[in-house]
């Protein structure tokens, strides 16, 4: 796979990908779920005072509120039934008596079951279904089910929602989909990553599908196309082809050339292009070793802006905005003091950057570079009468190129 473009890097984690991470705590589903086991306001649903039957009306607020603590000090559903079935006695059904006429419309009960409560004293006080569904905000269907499986097991009924969670294996999967995502290379883009910080990008003859594909061959797993993109997306940042901006016009004829040639003759080109990179970044190694002051007249805006056509034709005045960046080569670090924007009305005085630079930052150098791009206003007699003019006024001994 042939690459000339910046310097590649390894593949990396981020903390946060392409997507923005699930958060399923947050979801209304999985947040009613929890709500469900966290209680609510016990109450006594009866005024029952039958001592046989139901003695929840000499509770206190004090005592239904301690009742319904003690279920709730954990939010575990297993942990909650067992403490439920603790409260109930529950016998087969002993006699069947005929309620109505039809024996066929009779509902049959397999179950007999009285409940109960401990207050703090553990005292145990016989309640009513109704006082008992009511104090540990408990629903019929959930009493039922635990005291059929009770019936049926003779344990506690546990956890059987859901199916088969291979959780080791699906971690595995995508521990095995990272290491090979990782092994790819990737380069940093200097330019346009405004609106997408941190994202690094991939050979353009590049795509999930290719390398979903390229995954199953080496790895002989079947792995769904879903699961793997989903890494991608949540785990890594990044994208395919790079965003050239103020590129090389020799370079892009290079990799154009390249596309239509084939056997010795590419490699011929691909050996050109080779030595050039090879030359830039040899030409921009000796730029680390020499004091560089980067400047570029950035952006000049017509004020006023409308899109009034009497206004368009008419306006005059330009805002100007001017950039100058210091480097001190390669040992030392960049800072935000080697930063300097200038901004001024075309009306305004001129603004000038060489005499502000002073005698320590050039001590340790031996020659002072002026570097810009390849722009029309600073190929004029004025831009280069302005950059010697320090040169006989104060840096006498420099040498400048």
């Amino acid at each position: 796979m042939e690459n000339f473009g910046q310097t590649e890097e390894a593949v990396a984690l981020t903390a946060s990908g392409r997507e923005k991470k699930r958060k399923p705590d947050e979801y209304a589903r999985n947040a009613a779920k929890k709500a469900r086991y966290r209680g609510g306001v016990p109450t006594v649903a009866c005024s029952h005072n039958l001592a046989n039957v139901c003695q929840a009306a000499k509770l206190s607020g004090e005592e239904v509120a301690y009742i319904n603590s003690v279920l709730y000090s954990t939010t575990d559903k297993v942990k909650q039934d067992a403490t439920l079935l603790s409260y109930m006695d529950i016998l087969p059904v002993k006699r069947r008596r005929p309620k109505v006429d039809n024996l066929a419309e009779q509902k049959t009960r397999e179950l007999t079951i009285k409940y109960f409560v401990l207050t703090e004293t553990q005292e145990k006080i016989q309640v009513c279904k109704p006082s008992f569904m009511s104090m540990f905000c408990v629903k019929k269907d959930r009493l039922s089910n635990i005291a059929k499986y009770w019936m049926q097991k003779g344990v506690p009924m546990p956890e059987l929602r859901g199916g088969a969670r291979n959780t080791e294996e699906k971690a595995a999967k995508r521990e095995a989909i990272r290491r090979h995502i990782q092994k790819l290379t990737c380069r940093a883009s200097h330019y346009v990553c405004c609106g997408a910080p941190g994202r690094k990008y991939l050979p353009a003859n590049l795509n999930v599908k290719k390398m979903h594909e390229l995954f199953c061959r080496q790895n002989k797993e079947q792995i769904s196309y879903a699961e793997y993109y989903s890494v991608f997306m949540y785990d890594f940042n990044l994208g395919f082809g790079h965003p050239a901006k103020d590129v090389c016009s020799a370079c892009i004829k290079f990799q154009l050339k390249l596309k239509e040639l084939s056997g010795e003759e590419k490699c011929r080109e691909s050996a050109l292009f080779l030595f050039r990179r090879q030359r830039g970044r040899r030409f921009y190694d000796k730029i680390a070793e020499s004091f560089t002051i980067l400047f570029d007249m950035m952006q000049n805006m017509v004020l006023p802006k409308s899109p009034i056509g009497q206004i368009y034709y008419s306006r005059q005045l330009y805002q100007c905005v001017f950039g100058v960046f210091l480097h001190h080569g390669r040992i030392h670090n960049q800072r935000k003091e080697d930063i300097h924007l200038y901004s001024w009305l075309e009306n305004e005085n001129k603004k000038c950057y060489l005499g502000r630079v002073t005698d320590s930052d050039l001590c340790e150098y031996k020659d002072l570079r002026l570097f810009s791009d390849f722009c029309g206003q600073n190929k004029n007699i004025s831009v280069v009468a302005k950059i010697f003019a320090p040169r006989k006024q104060k840096y006498i001994e420099l040498r400048m190129e």
